[in-house]
């Protein structure tokens, strides 16, 4: 007697879902590993580039006669430009375009409708 196929069908389906399953859950443990890869690296750099702006803080403290409490307090100025003093600078507007006046995308260093160039503030967080 021939097996039936409903019940074949069944077997294959849920092997299917198996196989299925389980490369869902290898690919899950592959971006979570590539995440916390990310995360350790970030980790890294934030770490390097506080030694480096401590370094320039030093020699700019030196070289000008400066204070400690005189970068803490520009620092606090800075914070303090939105209103709230929370440890964040605040998100500007992008500017609109030069040339033809529509908003700019954030991304991208030309207008998306003219081409022409955006210029945007090296110290500004849009």
């Amino acid at each position: 007697m021939p097996p039936d196929p409903i019940i074949l069908g069944g077997i294959v389906a849920s092997g299917v879902r198996n196989a299925v399953d389980n490369a869902n859950k290898t690919s899950a443990a592959n971006v979570a590993h590539d995440t916390r890869q990310q995360a350790e690296a970030i980790a890294l750099d934030v770490e390097m580039l506080f030694m480096i702006t401590e370094v320039l803080w030093h020699i700019v403290k030196q070289q000008n006669n400066l204070t400690d409490e005189m970068l803490s307090d520009w620092v606090d100025e800075i914070d303090a430009r939105d209103g709230i003093i929370n440890g964040r600078r605040p998100k500007e507007q992008r500017p609109d375009c030069a040339n033809c006046g529509r908003k700019t995308i954030a991304g991208n260093k030309k207008c998306l409708y003219c081409g022409t160039a955006i210029k945007l503030d090296l110290f500004k967080k849009y």
